[in-house]
């Protein structure tokens, strides 16, 4: 069953009307790609059904500003694939993309629960980052927490804080495991939440919304046995 809900969420946002033309490019093959990766999960055993990062060219780049693409956590038609990292705080994927070079930026997030409540921010954000051919751009590590911790069905509740951390050295070898062509060249554009200033963004956990999270089963003890 919650796997069917699973599927369900990430129908609903695939299909969602206020996040609309997610026909932006992630698998550009010109001559002059760029290499996008992010690592995107949550706090083990309190995670949303789906987490879904937004992302566009910006009002710098050439093109339509008004096509959207995504980075989506789980990714969809793997949902009981194994994450490529846990540990007793989190657990997530990293993604990775293929992109024509210029300016982009990051402008909203879905955060889907067990009862298809999606979680979004709203107003539109700001968190640009720059694609260069011949070069691999690290985007960060936002994990989503669920600001009230755990809801009924052992799901969560609570608009998501993204805590942004810079694993670059981990993400990118789990990265190269999955695209060794991936460019050797790396610029780092993890984000500090004092840049973007929207209260969804933290480069810290607030004490009580710490406390929430303690105490539960991870997705990966859950499917896998530990």
């Amino acid at each position: 069953m919650k796997y069917a809900c699973l599927l369900l969420s990430l129908l609903v946002l695939a299909g969602c009307k206020s996040l609309t033309g997610l026909n932006l490019e992630d698998d550009y093959r010109g001559d002059d790609v760029g290499h996008v990766v992010i690592g995107l999960g949550g706090t083990a055993g309190a995670q949303y059904y789906s987490v879904a990062l937004y992302y566009k060219r910006s009002m710098f780049n050439a093109g339509k500003l008004d096509e959207l693409s995504r980075f989506v956590y789980p990714p969809l038609f793997e949902l009981v694939s194994k994450p490529d990292y846990v540990t007793e705080q989190e657990e997530g994927r990293v993604l990775t993309a293929k992109l024509a070079p210029g300016e982009y930026e990051f402008v909203n997030f879905h955060a889907t629960i067990y009862n298809q409540v999606v979680y979004s921010a709203g107003a539109p954000f700001s968190i640009p980052f720059t694609v260069r051919a011949g070069e691999t751009t690290y985007l960060g590590n936002y994990r989503a927490v669920a600001s009230e911790g755990q809801g009924p069905m052992g799901g969560v509740k609570g608009t998501p804080l993204f805590l942004l951390q810079d694993e670059a050295e981990r993400d990118l070898a789990l990265a190269r495991k999955r695209e060794p062509g991936l460019f050797k060249t790396v610029q780092n554009a993890t984000p500090k939440a004092a840049w973007i200033k929207r209260e969804f963004f933290v480069d810290e956990l607030p004490t009580e919304v710490v406390q929430k999270q303690r105490g539960r089963m991870s997705m990966q003890e859950m499917l896998w046995g530990g």
